[in-house]
């Protein structure tokens, strides 16, 4: 099994755990950070940390689990 680490606090976590969360984003053109393309993993402590901190929270949907 291959090991993610968070990005922000360094907690090492096995492949495929689902309280390790991959991200990418692509910026866009006229960005500072244009024709990048950035990879993160965040764990959950870490992601409710971030998203604590915003001023409109993220819009949030219950998944069905049948």
């Amino acid at each position: 099994m291959e090991e993610c680490k968070c990005n922000k606090c360094g907690k090492l976590f096995q492949d495929k755990q689902t309280d390790i969360h991959n991200y990418r984003t692509e910026f866009g053109y006229f960005s500072n950070h244009d024709g990048e393309i950035w990879e993160f993993n965040l764990c959950e402590d870490c992601l409710e940390k971030l998203v604590s901190s915003f001023i409109a929270p993220p819009k949030k949907i219950e998944k069905l689990i049948i």
